[in-house]
């Protein structure tokens, strides 16, 4: 960790982690925690909780769960350093110096470099598309698109001008290397380089964008992270050219305008996605705020994901020449499958949404909205128009090709629709229908791998003991995180050896190897001081976390005082004194077969010892 432990605690002290994750999901007050759907995988009941007195959060679905910088990280794919910078800006903490050198450090430096370089290169192509006469053949463009002055400048559009190596030169200006502008994929080299020691070859470079109308891609926060440009001339190749993927700029993991359309998506709980940054740009101006573009047509399943944060409707408006390929309907399935509600915008043929609503406004556009078709009415669709349905081989293969439908649909209301449906367009028998349907189910059914879905609490993993020693042991566990402060006074009695749950054992020498390190780093002279959350997130096994994290919310109403701790410690203490008297006993056995006289006296000795007196760690 390169910042110093008193920067994080400024920014723990201060922050505050249900306002943060308010940001991304909806929560409810339910007792002492907040609770809602969790962001990092697809439930339709709530098993996401946060609690504002630990500032931890946890869920109890798929076990993701952290601090609010572990929070942060997971949900904008965050390093640690970026995460820190993002908590201590918004909520007023001093961002200190590196305390050390690392690897780490380079990336992280790296990274920052990048963005202030996509950020001067923003600036750069606004600037000679406002306010240079090169721009000239850019600004009719984007005139010509009806965009006004405000939209341009909030969108931050561009121009990159007709050269090979003007941008190259401007962030050489700005002091940035060769090594760090071409890890930004502006520039690219211009010879293939095998000996990197060659100083002259390693700064041979040119522009990637040239004489194109430029879109800036934004991240979450606004930060530019990446470009779409357009040509100018009909003899330039691709139409539309994007960045190469860096380390600030991953494309299945962003969604163009959701910087801008993140709060109408949430408070509308609908989100509509087409195809091309400029239907986007139209939609905003127009004031339909909740748009967004995927960065192509084929939907991932991080932009899914990271769609279903915000939005619980989701309307596809894509052109009408592409909305039947193949790619869509992948992309379809796949907000299905994170528990969208999905809905296909049919456009009329031959435009699109930025044509639509320049000519008909918004108004045009949202009453198109209205007469949506369904998710399966649109597969159904587009099923039936690929086949002649007038002749017997064009009706099997539409049914055959349709009946996949129905292993992704749970409700039985659908199914029934579904069914309807078939018979009425393939303009067959229902009976005849469900007869395919029912043998397509059979032979799915011989070849079923069944998947193991048990990933979210210790008792579905381990089906360990469930009696009221391992309930003790689950409670007295969370108690210990719960109250660090009684650290040294807690290990000086017990040894994760202690624990018969081996799940508790990890957690126990996890938190032991922590103390060993804490108390050599202070001399045990803070421990009073430590807090829960930043136990958490010290814990190194990632496994052990988890299992931290359960206990803690799972017997959060546990009482901890010192003499539940004390007691505690007794009964763990009395069943480590119960184990060794175990092995004792089972040692005077083997003695007894072939050992010495001398050997099982010394024996005898441990034993009485172990039983009438208390003597040391773990009992002994």
């Amino acid at each position: 960790m390169a910042f110093n432990n008193n920067f994080l605690e400024d920014i723990r002290s201060r922050a505050d982690i249900v306002e943060v994750v308010s940001d991304y999901v909806k929560l409810e007050l339910k007792g002492k925690n907040y609770t809602g759907l969790c962001p990092f995988h697809q439930e339709k009941t709530p098993s996401f909780t946060v609690n504002r007195e630990k500032q931890l959060y946890y869920c109890f679905g798929c076990g993701a769960g952290g601090d609010i910088f572990n929070f942060l990280m997971e949900i904008e794919n965050l390093p640690f350093y970026e995460a820190a910078k993002v908590l201590a800006e918004r909520f007023g903490v001093p961002i200190p110096e590196y305390n050390n050198y690392s690897s780490s450090r380079k990336l992280d430096e790296m990274r920052d470099q990048l963005f202030a370089i996509h950020e001067w290169t923003t600036r750069y192509y606004q600037y000679l598309l406002m306010d240079h006469p090169r721009g000239q053949a850019a600004r009719e463009y984007f005139e010509k698109r009806g965009f006004t002055r405000a939209t341009i400048e909030k969108f931050r559009l561009g121009y990159a001008p007709q050269a090979w190596t003007a941008l190259f030169h401007f962030l050489k200006k700005k002091g940035y290397s060769d090594y760090l502008l071409e890890n930004s994929g502006l520039v690219l080299p211009s010879k293939q380089r095998n000996n990197y020691r060659n100083s002259k070859d390693f700064a041979d470079f040119y522009d990637r964008f040239r004489d194109r109308a430029m879109f800036t891609i934004f991240n979450l926060r606004g930060q530019p992270i990446g470009f779409g440009g357009r040509v100018m001339s009909s003899d330039q190749s691709p139409k539309y050219l994007n960045s190469s993927e860096t380390e600030i700029f991953i494309k299945n993991q962003n969604l163009y305008g959701l910087n801008f359309a993140r709060d109408a998506i949430r408070q509308t709980h609908q989100a509509i996605i087409v195809e091309g940054y400029t239907d986007v740009i139209t939609a905003h101006q127009h004031g339909v705020e909740n748009v967004i573009a995927s960065l192509g047509t084929s939907l991932t399943e991080n932009q899914a994901r990271l769609l279903a944060r915000y939005a619980e409707e989701v309307y596809i408006a894509y052109d009408a020449d592409t909305a039947g390929q193949s790619a869509t309907l992948r992309g379809l399935d796949i907000l299905k499958n994170e528990g969208l509600l999905v809905k296909v915008v049919q456009l009329p043929d031959s435009t699109d949404p930025d044509e639509l609503i320049r000519e008909g406004g918004a108004e045009k556009f949202h009453s198109l909205l209205q007469n949506y078709v369904s998710l399966i009415d649109f597969k159904l669709g587009e099923v039936i128009k690929n086949h002649d349905i007038d002749n017997p081989e064009g009706k099997v293969r539409a049914v055959q090709e349709l009946l996949p439908l129905f292993l992704s649909i749970d409700n039985e209301i659908e199914k029934d629709y579904l069914l309807n449906q078939i018979s009425d367009k393939v303009k067959t028998s229902r009976l005849a229908v469900e007869r395919e349907l029912e043998q397509f189910i059979k032979e799915k059914s011989k070849n079923k791998d069944k998947e193991n879905k048990n990933w979210h609490t210790i008792e579905e993993k381990n089906k360990l003991q469930k009696g009221s020693d391992d309930a003790f042991e689950a409670r007295f566990l969370s108690a210990i995180v719960k109250n660090p402060g009684m650290f040294p006074q807690i290990f000086a009695s017990i040894s994760s050896d202690c624990f018969r749950n081996p799940d508790y054992k990890l957690v126990v020498e996890q938190i032991y190897l922590y103390y060993l390190n804490r108390q050599n780093d202070t001399e045990g002279s803070n421990f009073p001081s430590l807090t829960t959350s930043e136990l958490v997130e010290s814990i190194a096994q990632e496994r052990a976390k988890k299992l931290i994290l359960e206990l803690l919310f799972k017997y959060q109403e546990v009482d901890v005082t010192e003499n539940f701790i004390k007691e505690g410690l007794n009964k763990i203490k009395e069943y480590q004194k119960t184990m060794e008297m175990g092995t004792i006993i089972q040692e005077i056995r083997e003695i007894g077969s072939q050992g010495s006289l001398k050997d099982l006296n010394q024996t005898l000795i441990r034993y009485h010892c172990l039983l009438h007196h208390d003597s040391g760690k773990g009992g002994c």
